[in-house]
């Protein structure tokens, strides 16, 4: 899950909207070494629902695809 960091004073560049602002909205993942900065709450909202959207597509292909290694795990598609 994306936490939110504190920024310094400089000008950062949305990721979102491509908007520049000098008080951005960083947040960090934990497989991202550098923070992710936006311009605004909704920019924020929208990445990070897309980038959660992304995270449950990983690991349900790898469930799916039997990459995680576990035995026994066939998930019926009712449980996804």
């Amino acid at each position: 899950m994306p936490m939110q960091v504190s920024g310094g004073g400089r000008l950062y560049r949305c990721e979102v909207c491509g908007r520049l602002t000098s008080n951005p909205i960083l947040y960090k993942t934990c497989c991202m070494n550098k923070p992710v900065a936006f311009c605004s709450e909704a920019c924020a909202r929208k990445w990070i629902a897309a980038w959660m959207r992304n995270q449950e597509q990983r690991v349900r292909s790898a469930l799916l695809g039997g990459r995680l290694g576990i035995p026994g795990s066939r998930l019926r598609k009712s449980m996804l």
